[in-house]
């Protein structure tokens, strides 16, 4: 799935997002637009999905492993053949190929 979190009480989105994604892959993003809103599955809550810009290209990943397994970078295409992948995951993926 991709990078995932909850913002800290009093933070905004794009800065749970910004250190979401260094906490989990260590790697610095900024956070762009919203692009997706969706209700989580089995849970009482909303799924928000935002673009963000990579800062450093060269960085390399750098896993919390009690969070993340594995990670890699995918196409829309590749996402929708992981297999198990939230029903949400897929339809958001599915829309962008």
């Amino acid at each position: 799935t991709p990078v995932t979190g909850r913002p800290l009480p009093g933070e905004t989105l794009e800065a749970a997002i910004e250190r979401e994604v260094i906490e989990e892959v260590g790697l610095r993003v900024r956070a762009g637009r919203e692009v997706h809103r969706c209700p989580a599955e089995g849970a009482p809550f909303t799924l928000v999905w935002f673009e963000a810009e990579l800062l450093d290209e060269d960085a390399p990943l750098v896993l919390q492993e009690e969070e993340v397994a594995e990670a890699r970078w995918l196409t829309a295409a590749e996402v929708v053949r992981l297999e198990p992948i939230f029903a949400a995951t897929r339809a958001f993926f599915e829309a962008m190929r």
